[in-house]
């Protein structure tokens, strides 16, 4: 691998792989990584493999760039397996609060376009992937997503079915609080594990040049594009829009009271970031 991406969720990381890809490098995104590394990866974060593994997967795919989850959030254990010198990207909001209206707007698209009346199918049939109802490619990249969120942010979501609650919870000040300061943490211990000449923090916005200089690369005549991430995970979506498509009149009836209600242990001032106790804001 020549170069790790390590920029939060929904900070333009699409654009990035796009322009990346344009200036000759070879990216595993999101569905890349479904594609060809999601096994591999679970391995990983189970403990049946070495990170080693994991690069040597990249390097088996010709990927020489990583992208969305969860190397983004595993940045750290890819950089120190690689050389010293290796370079890594920080892609950046203008500010947490830019970074979290993003961040909820598609949280609330990707609920609701995956509802069914006020029952969030998503959460449903992310379970069922989990037992491999869905193929051994979702099944990895569902228990990718599940890992990333206990590990980095808190995973009672997955336990709530109420699409009025769920979203009701992501807007909530407690959520955005947490998710803010998430947002900041990771960024200041990128800044400050990686060295000033090795790490380029770049605002999609700022253009070509910062990407273009700190690699080593001319600049192409062409604008750099913006690419919303909807239209690029319809993909990853398009098995289970057809999956629930097919539930019958009267699904909603046949839950539970408690796969409707929030549970207790939602409050984010519960949880606990583990990953980044060591820095300060």
């Amino acid at each position: 691998m020549k170069l790790i991406c390590a920029g939060y969720p929904k900070t333009g990381s699409k654009s990035c792989s796009a322009a990346l890809r344009e200036i000759g490098f070879n990216v595993a995104d999101a569905l890349e990584t479904i594609e060809c590394l999601g096994p591999t990866w679970v391995e990983y974060i189970e403990g049946r493999a070495k990170i080693e593994d994991v690069i040597s997967k990249y390097e088996q795919h010709n990927f020489d760039t990583n992208q969305d989850l969860p190397g983004n959030m595993l940045w750290e254990e890819l950089y120190r397996a690689l050389p010293e010198n290796t370079k890594v990207i920080l892609t950046v909001r203008d500010c947490d609060e830019t970074w979290f209206q993003s961040w909820s707007r598609f949280g609330e698209q990707e609920i609701e376009r995956a509802a069914i009346w006020n029952i969030d199918v998503q959460n449903i049939i992310m379970k069922l992937a989990t037992r491999g109802w869905m193929g051994p490619k979702m099944e990895a990249w569902i228990k990718i997503m599940l890992f990333v969120c206990d590990r980095y942010w808190y995973s009672s979501w997955t336990k709530i079915y109420r699409v009025s609650t769920r979203i009701n919870e992501m807007r909530s000040k407690g959520n955005k609080d947490f998710m803010k300061q998430c947002y900041r943490k990771h960024n200041l211990y990128v800044i400050k594990s990686v060295p000033k000449e090795n790490l380029l923090i770049w605002n999609i916005k700022n253009g070509w040049e910062p990407l273009c200089n700190f690699l080593g690369k001319p600049i192409p005549n062409s604008e750099l594009e913006i690419h919303p991430s909807g239209k690029i995970k319809k993909g990853i979506r398009s098995s289970m829009d057809d999956f629930s498509d097919g539930f019958p009149d009267g699904f909603q009836d046949s839950f539970p009271d408690e796969f409707l209600t929030l549970p207790s242990s939602t409050n984010p001032s519960r949880q606990q970031n583990r990953r980044f106790e060591i820095c300060s804001t």
